[in-house]
């Protein structure tokens, strides 16, 4: 299913890049469950990826993740993580930010879930 979120044509002037962020910097708890993400904070990290980063792919991983993205944003925007059109791997909403529009998906933790061939969700 990542193949299709990461999905690029075979061609020599294909250039892409992906990088990682974290939704609450400065973080340092081990159990999730004690893990507070401050309300707008979605908004904020969507806003600096497709300003500064251009991104038109955003993939999101844990359903606080997910979930908080849901809530900041207007309701219909993102699927939330137990909303049942959110599958993983597929697209669960799109953001417009200044004219430029990112598809967002949704995929699992790679480690710690019960979720049958996970890794499928990660190959590129």
């Amino acid at each position: 299913m990542a193949n299709i979120v990461f999905r690029v044509k075979n061609s020599e002037h294909v250039n892409y890049s992906m990088g990682f962020a974290d939704l609450v910097e400065d973080c340092f708890e081990k159990n999730s469950k004690n893990v507070k993400i401050p309300k707008g904070k979605a908004i904020q990290l969507a806003e600096n990826l497709i300003r500064n980063h251009h991104a038109k792919k955003i993939v999101l991983m844990g359903q606080k993740v997910v979930d908080a993205f849901a809530k900041d944003f207007p309701k219909g925007t993102i699927l939330k993580w137990n909303d049942e059109k959110a599958k993983y791997g597929s697209c669960i909403g799109t953001i417009e930010i200044d004219n430029c529009t990112a598809s967002v998906y949704k995929v699992p933790f790679p480690v710690n879930n019960n979720v049958e061939d996970r890794h499928l969700y990660y190959c590129l």
